[in-house]
């Protein structure tokens, strides 16, 4: 590891000090390699999407490349976890607690039927 790392000169070279962010990086960085899948669940796009869009200043190009990234991850991501036999879906029954009371609501259907009268 490089000694100078650590020593942050109050000048420019601070902005992007290579040395000092690399050895940081190799601090906190886990190696998700070895980890299970389930640990770390995190997927990495087989190729450059900058390499994918011809027109850096064409939106509709950039988000299509990133909705494709997207989308190639879920799918990566839902047969990994369907292997490892890792539920990942709500049960079709599955009914989430409200936010707002059953009265509430209740309340707010009476006063939207007496608006429209």
């Amino acid at each position: 590891m490089d000694s100078d790392a650590d020593v942050v000169p109050h000048t420019k070279l601070t902005v992007n000090n290579k040395a000092a962010l690399r050895e940081s990086l190799a601090r906190i960085q886990l190696k998700w390699e070895k980890l299970p899948f389930d640990e770390h669940q995190s997927i990495t796009y087989h190729s450059k999407v900058e390499e994918d869009i011809k027109d850096i200043y064409d939106d509709t190009e950039r988000e299509l490349q990133f909705f494709k990234q997207g989308l190639d991850a879920a799918i990566q991501g839902r047969e990994k976890l369907l292997k490892l036999k890792i539920p990942f879906a709500r049960p079709m029954d599955y009914f989430a607690e409200m936010v707002k009371t059953d009265e509430h609501m209740d309340k707010m259907k009476d006063k939207r039927k007496r608006e429209k009268l």
